[in-house]
């Protein structure tokens, strides 16, 4: 009755203008029955009575169950969009008319339903008349969610599995819309959820842009500088792996390069010893021909055709080069203790 009352104050302009209309819905009332009658007598019933009946139950439970769905929004009964989700926009009255045109449709609906029933024996006439009355009180259920600052409940199963907001919504559409302003900066969007749900449900996602002006949410369309910067991207990549080869080979050749100065660094150090040595060798040669024992070189003892014949071969010529400096400081020692000097006293 609190619902009524309200529903039945606004419905009196529209129900004046209805009046006005009363002979065209006749007519197609009429109509309408004319053409159902001819139906329900071309066919012929082949089931029983009970069987029609369980089935039309059947029907309308499964109606009651199961509720359609307008753009994503569920419906508990078969109504107009504008009855069943009026938008923010829409003033009160407007959503009062609509409820009023909603309600009417529902009626006349019922009276054609009722009408088409009276050919159909008794039994099949009061299920019809049952299904009418039970459309008509979801109609009425439906005009009544319509009122403004009202929504129609949505069912458990909906509230639990949609953790999702409407993607179609003109806030997304608008966000996604915005033109790019900052180029070049990494771009941390939310999860795409409402604010009210908690985190943990999708991760974020991070979009870059650049200045190829990649735009948020493209959706498979011709959105501008979608396929432009598809293709920056891929040129971008390529670049970078010829890049990151050229890199490797560098590297590569690098090391190569410092390990051959290494080598030459060892190979200048055993020269520069070498020469050490040798030079070392001579002067204890030429100061104290007795060290010759002790300093001789390791290759002394090898036979003098060592080398090949034909090619030189430095070892046999130090050792020939040092036996000759050799003797000649013997002969000078004996030289000097053959012949003292004039006013030199001899050697105990």
């Amino acid at each position: 009755g609190v619902v009524r009352e309200p529903v039945q104050q606004q419905q009196q302009p529209r129900q004046q203008m209805q009046l006005q209309q009363q002979p065209q819905q006749q007519q197609q009332q009429q109509q309408q029955q004319h053409c159902q009658q001819q139906h329900l007598q071309a066919q012929v019933v082949r089931e029983p009575l009970q069987q029609q009946q369980r089935q039309q139950q059947l029907q309308i439970q499964q109606q009651q169950r199961q509720p359609q769905q307008i753009h994503g929004i569920p419906v508990t009964a078969v109504a107009p969009v504008t009855a069943v989700a009026p938008a923010a926009s829409v003033a009160p009255a407007a959503a009062a008319s609509a409820a009023a045109a909603a309600s009417a449709a529902a009626a006349s609906a019922a009276a054609a339903a009722a009408a088409a029933s009276a050919a159909m024996s008794g039994a099949a006439a009061a299920a019809s008349a049952a299904a009418g009355a039970a459309a008509g009180a979801a109609s009425a259920a439906a005009a009544a969610a319509a009122l403004p600052g009202r929504r129609p409940p949505l069912p458990k199963a909906r509230q639990q599995v949609s953790t999702f907001g409407d993607l179609h919504s003109p806030e997304r559409v608008a966000r996604f819309q915005e033109p790019v302003t900052n180029k070049g900066q990494m771009v941390v969007e939310g999860p795409l959820i409402p604010q009210d749900r908690p985190p943990q449900a999708r991760p974020p996602l991070v979009l870059w842009q650049g200045p190829w002006q990649v735009v948020a949410s493209c959706g498979g369309q011709a959105a501008p500088g979608c396929s432009d910067g598809i293709t920056d991207m891929r040129a971008l990549r390529k670049e970078c792996q010829e890049l990151a080869q050229q890199h490797r080979e560098d590297e590569r050749c690098l090391t190569e390069v410092t390990s051959t100065v290494a080598e030459l660094r060892r190979h200048v150090d055993e020269i520069h010893q070498n020469e050490i040595l040798r030079s070392n060798r001579v002067e204890r040669i030429l100061c104290d021909g007795s060290a010759w024992k002790q300093v001789e070189p390791r290759h002394v003892e090898s036979p003098p055709s060592a080398g090949v014949a034909g090619k030189r071969n430095p070892d046999e010529e130090e050792r020939l080069l040092l036996e000759g400096m050799l003797r000649t400081a013997a002969s000078v020692r004996r030289r000097s203790r053959r012949r003292p000097p004039a006013g030199a006293q001899p050697p105990p």
